[in-house]
């Protein structure tokens, strides 16, 4: 055998380990913050990002958001 093969076998096994346990873990947590998440009123929410952007942080506001009501025509 030789020294190709055995550092792609290496290569792979090291991805196909990363990927069945770092990643899966990293993707339990945001669905256990999705499962836990509070609903928010959407003035709430507004709020939140307008104090950010006064503070010079509203460029990276990112948050989990839920919508719930019905669609106004």
């Amino acid at each position: 055998m030789n020294m190709f093969a055995l550092a792609a076998g290496g290569l792979l096994a090291a991805g196909g380990a990363y990927l069945a346990f770092v990643q899966k873990k990293k993707t339990e947590g945001m669905l256990t913050e999705l499962k836990f998440m509070k609903a928010m009123p959407l003035q709430e929410l507004h709020g939140t990002w307008k104090s950010l952007c006064d503070e010079g942080m509203g460029d990276g506001f990112r948050d989990f958001i839920e919508t719930n009501g019905a669609r106004r025509h």
